[in-house]
């Protein structure tokens, strides 16, 4: 390793003045010569970062151990040589280049004087600020507010829970028992460093509280207290603080280390979550947090409880290195407790290249989370709220847990900046950036929106678009399937395949080859022709991708079932229709009743004219029984009761404008005789789909023993227009072209302008334009036929069908309108 070393220039800091902060000097003044105090040495080499870029995490700590033991070697030999009385070595740590020492006075001074040292610094005590909340919840809900706030529980319906992701965190330890956090523990790793227990526990109730909200629960599951971010991550506790919630800065350090040793053994911490902070202007974190950050751990503090007034941001959260995280309430208001920035404008806060982007200038805190009357787990099993931005930063901490297992190749860079971009902003915060929010109240799911997928190759099956879940018996289909590119390069030569099975065999394979398909683009695939069987086969068709690159597996294959089916229309031989011309509102009769009225081949050619929309043959709207009244009997030919799997009907109707507004459809009930099965809508205003569904331990019900399926249909009188209609037929259906002969031979009347009576002239002739799709022969022949709505009759006296040959990129229109008085359009 000494050769890997001697290639590295390794920068130097710049110096100090004096050496030692302000709290070590007023420390040293007031000490007898004999006392050992205890300091914390900054050496004064640091790691060459720009030169150990591309390297892995763990080779990095590699090299910063080395410099750390070698810049250190010299010195520590030298204490080592003095007399106990005056002098004791503590621990070494490389996640900083420094040393921990008690020493008397006169050493200490001594050593400040020495080039290789940065500088000293007293044994700190930092204090966590989060209060019990006054407004104490005992109620649970699944999520909780702050949970739903920042909208983590939208990032778990889409599959994400921070599953795979190493959390660290440095708090007074943690409850790892209480059920909230139950089999979340990376077991063994722990570390106290106040009391140096051997297994994970906490006094105060600070540390359990903060991992909940970072983990707690279990998400969309059964468990009723859903109290935290990320539910599927693990998490490794270490204690820091006592439990009067006091931490001593050789405290922090020793858990600071042990998280960074654990990085360096290639256990894969992530984040780590810090819910403490100490002066704005305090150095001493500085270089672990910049260590951390190199190693790709994201770190997150909270801002601080000293608001509102402006630059009471604490230190590790002031660092332009840190995610610092204020607090808001469930309105959205910030905290009046929450620290403000703006960051200390002093070196090396001000110094760009430690800045997460360029306009940064000491904008703090960076982003706000929920902090006020949390409710969460704590030390004694149960749960509790809490106010602090101690309660605000782990919902950044789990949320970059989710954020991670969508893409767990993000850098600390990355992420920041998907967090302070996707944040919700109050409006009455504004205008944003601010030093209140920061950039707002983060919002985890635009977050995970807007978080990239890492580099994959992945072709979708997006969707079976052919079959559909019926189709006609013997009927071809041809097979079409979506494909989609998901991955994030661009694609070719991609194997395709739609399969059909019929029960476990493989009845139909068709391949294909996708030439080119860019990323994120699809594309429709239509496979070779398949033939149903009869009526009652049921099938399953596969579309398949079979790219040998692709790295997400799950979604190679999408499966849909299909059936082959009978369809019966009023037009089908063996099917019938009847109405009761002027019926009323009552009980409709039986179908074996005479007052039925069969309908005529010409009636029953115009209902299947109209796709079943409209049979008109009763009154007129200011009649007081204007219900048109019509029963369909089907008779399903050749297929038993028992043999039938589901029958659906689809019916459509519209009241018009009448007195009734209603809609009804009815099934005949052979075994009561009553129309036991009904559907009816009141007020309906616009075209309505009816639709029945009869299951097959109900069929036997509906279906005689003559096999007929009789359903009774009501709906108020529709005049749809006091013209012909013209239909087309062709092997696809009918097709409403449009009214005809709209001026008529006698004139039309318009209506009263000021009290005289306008007139449309008579139109004795009528040119319609017929799309070439609309007439097409059927065995050799072209239909056309004329309905009329009103029970009126037309006289046409001749009818000649123009064809215009014209280019394909242009149309053609007649020279045709209703003729307004005096006016030819």
């Amino acid at each position: 390793m000494f050769g890997l070393l001697l290639g590295f220039l390794l920068a130097m800091r710049p110096a100090i003045p004096g050496k030692m902060t302000p709290e070590l000097v007023n420390i040293l003044n007031s000490a007898s010569d004999n006392e050992k105090i205890l300091v914390i040495v900054h050496m004064m080499t640091e790691y060459p970062y720009d030169q150990l870029k591309g390297m892995s995490p763990q080779e990095k700590c590699v090299v910063f151990k080395d410099i750390a033991l070698n810049s250190q070697r010299e010195i520590v030999e030298y204490l080592k040589t003095l007399p106990k009385e005056f002098v004791e070595v503590g621990g070494q740590f490389w996640i900083f280049n420094g040393f921990h020492l008690k020493a008397t006075k006169a050493i200490i001074y001594e050593l400040a004087k020495r080039d290789d040292i940065w500088f000293i610094c007293h044994n700190g005590i930092i204090k966590l600020d989060a209060e019990l909340s006054a407004e104490q919840d005992v109620t649970g809900r699944a999520p909780e507010w702050n949970i739903t706030k920042i909208k983590a529980d939208s990032c778990w319906a889409a599959g994400y829970s921070g599953s795979g992701i190493i959390i660290g965190h440095i708090d007074t330890g943690v409850l790892t028992t209480h059920e909230a956090l139950t089999g979340k523990w990376l077991s063994p790793y722990w570390r106290d460093g106040v009391n140096n227990q051997s297994s994970p526990y906490d006094d105060h109730g600070h540390g359990t509280h903060t991992m909940g909200t970072i983990c707690g629960g279990d998400g969309p599951g059964p468990f009723a207290n859903d109290v935290g971010v990320a539910y599927g991550a693990q998490h490794i506790p270490t204690k820091a603080f006592d439990s009067g919630g006091s931490g001593q800065y050789v405290w922090i350090d020793t858990c600071m280390q042990y998280l960074a040793d654990l990085k360096a053994g290639g256990v894969d911490i992530r984040v780590i979550g810090n819910s403490w902070g100490g002066s704005g202007t305090d150095l001493h974190f500085w270089d672990a947090v910049l260590n951390w950050k190199n190693l790709d751990i994201f770190p997150v503090f909270s801002n601080g409880d000293s608001g509102p007034s402006a630059g009471t941001v604490g230190s590790p959260a002031s660092y332009p290195l840190s995610m610092g995280v204020g607090a808001t309430t469930i309105e959205d208001n910030m905290a009046s407790f929450s620290s403000r920035g703006p960051a200390p404008n002093q070196n090396p806060w001000n110094d760009p290249q430690y800045w997460y982007y360029s306009t940064w200038n000491l904008l703090k805190p960076d982003v706000s989370a929920p902090g006020y009357n949390v409710r969460s787990s704590y030390n004694n099993g149960g749960y509790t709220s809490m106010n602090g931005t101690s309660m605000a930063s782990p919902h950044v901490t789990g949320g970059t847990a989710i954020l991670l297992e969508k893409n767990s190749n993000l850098t600390p860079d990355q992420l920041y900046e998907i967090f302070y971009t996707t944040c919700d902003q109050p409006s009455g915060g504004g205008p944003y950036p601010n030093n209140n929010y920061g950039w707002g109240r983060i919002n985890l799911y635009r977050a995970l929106q807007q978080t990239p997928p890492p580099p994959h190759h992945n072709m979708r099956v997006q969707t079976i678009i052919v079959p559909e879940v019926r189709h006609r018996e013997y009927t071809v289909i041809q097979p079409q399937v979506r494909y989609k590119n998901a991955g994030t390069y661009d694609e070719n030569n991609i194997p395709v395949v739609c399969q059909i099975k019929r029960g476990t065999t493989t009845v139909y394979t068709s391949n294909r080859t996708i030439g080119f398909l860019a990323q994120n683009d699809d594309t429709i695939i239509t496979f070779d022709n398949f033939t149903l069987g009869s009526c009652g086969n049921h099938y399953q068709a596969l579309g398949i991708a079979n790219l040998g690159t692709d790295t997400l597996k799950y979604d190679d294959t999408l499966k849909k079932n299909f059936v082959a089916a009978r369809v019966y229309e009023v037009t089908t031989p063996d099917c019938n229709a009847w109405k009761i011309a002027n019926a009323d509102s009552g009980t409709p009769p039986a179908p074996t009743n005479p007052i039925w009225i069969v309908a005529t081949t010409t009636e029953k050619q115009q209902i299947s004219a109209l796709d079943n929309q409209w049979w008109v043959t009763a009154g007129s709207p200011q009649d007081t029984a204007h219900m048109d009244c019509q029963l369909y009997g089907f008779r399903l030919t050749n297929v038993p009761d028992t043999a039938i799997e589901e029958m659906t009907l689809e019916w459509w109707g519209y009241h018009g404008s009448c007195v009734r507004n209603q809609l009804r459809l009815r099934l005949w009930n052979t075994l009561t005789s009553t129309y036991s099965l009904k559907l009816v809508l009141q007020n309906v205003t616009s075209d309505q789909l009816l639709t029945v569904n009869v299951p097959d331990d109900s069929a036997e019900a509906f279906v005689g023993n003559d096999g007929f399926f009789y359903t009774y249909v009501a709906n108020d009188v529709y005049i749809k227009s006091s013209c012909p209609l013209l239909f087309t037929h062709t092997k696809d259906g009918h097709h409403f072209i449009g009214d005809i002969i709209t001026g008529g031979d006698i004139g039309t009347w318009i209506g009263q302008v000021m009290g005289v009576n306008l007139y449309a002239p008579p139109d004795y002739d009528e040119y319609v334009k017929i799309d070439g799709e609309k007439l097409a022969p059927v065995n050799g022949k072209y239909y056309l036929s004329v309905n009329e709505m009103l029970q009126e009759i037309s006289y046409i006296d001749e009818a000649r069908l123009y064809v215009i040959d014209h280019p394909a990129e242009s149309d053609v229109y007649p020279y045709e309108a209703l003729l307004w008085p005096g006016i030819r359009v």
